[in-house]
C-alpha cells in the first residue's frame, strides 16, 4: 500500500466504510471513495478534498481525481490529513474498547441465557 498513491475503496452502497480504507490512508494513500451519505463520512471524519476523496458518481470520481493528479501539493495534503485522521481517531487499539462496550450487553445476556438453560436441565 504505500507504494500507491490512489487507494480505490470497493465499498459502494454499502452503507459502511470496511477497515481497509483507513489501513490504505495509515500508509499514505488517498483514499477514493464512494460517498456513503448516511452520516458515516462525519462519523469518521472523513472530509472530501481535505482527507479523502468522495464520489457519488463516476463523473464526479474521475473529476476529482484529474484535480488532485494536476496539483503535487494538494496530494500531499490529502494524503497526509488521511494519514493523521487515522492516526488521531482510528487506530485499532483506540477501537478495542468501544467495540467491546458496544458487544458487552448482548454477550452477558447470551451468557446468562445459556447458564439459564443448563440450570433448568439440572437434576
Amino acid at each position: 500500500l504505500n507504494r500507491i498513491k490512489f487507494f480505490f475503496s470497493a465499498d459502494l452502497e454499502l452503507s459502511e466504510y470496511m477497515f481497509k480504507n483507513f489501513e490504505a490512508m495509515a500508509c499514505g494513500c488517498i483514499l477514493v471513495a464512494y460517498r456513503q451519505g448516511h452520516g458515516e463520512e462525519e462519523q469518521f471524519g472523513l472530509v472530501d478534498m481535505e482527507n479523502v476523496i468522495l464520489y457519488s458518481d463516476a463523473a464526479e470520481a474521475k473529476r476529482k481525481i484529474a484535480q488532485v493528479q494536476q496539483d503535487a501539493s494538494l496530494q500531499k495534503r490529502i494524503a497526509a490529513a488521511g494519514q493523521k485522521l487515522v492516526e488521531d481517531r482510528h487506530q485499532i487499539g483506540m477501537r478495542a474498547e468501544p467495540f467491546y462496550e458496544a458487544l458487552k450487553d448482548p454477550i452477558l445476556a447470551y451468557q446468562l441465557s445459556w447458564k439459564d438453560k443448563l440450570n433448568s436441565f439440572r437434576i
